[in-house]
């Protein structure tokens, strides 16, 4: 998962840290489904992220679960096209 975040999370800097997309979606941390996932990004990404995060004013807890719940859904329908 780490590996898959770091491409995630480097993405979402490349391209200036988007929020739109995500701004329709609400995480609600009372939620009985939430998971804690631990990954290992490098140092500098992080700070990137973490730059971001406060630039937009979101979480990044909010910005990484819309980052994994996309690729899952992307993933899932790729996977389903192939013949």
């Amino acid at each position: 998962m780490s590996e898959v975040l770091e491409v995630l999370i480097s993405e979402w800097v490349k391209a200036d840290g988007p929020t739109s997309s995500f701004m329709t979606n609400t995480l609600d941390e009372d939620r009985d489904d939430i998971t804690h996932i631990k990954a290992y990004i490098p140092s500098s990404l992080k700070i990137q992220f973490k730059v971001l995060c406060a630039q937009r004013e979101v979480m990044q807890r909010f910005i990484l679960h819309n980052l994994i719940r996309e690729w899952v859904e992307t993933t899932h329908e790729n996977e389903r096209n192939l013949p």
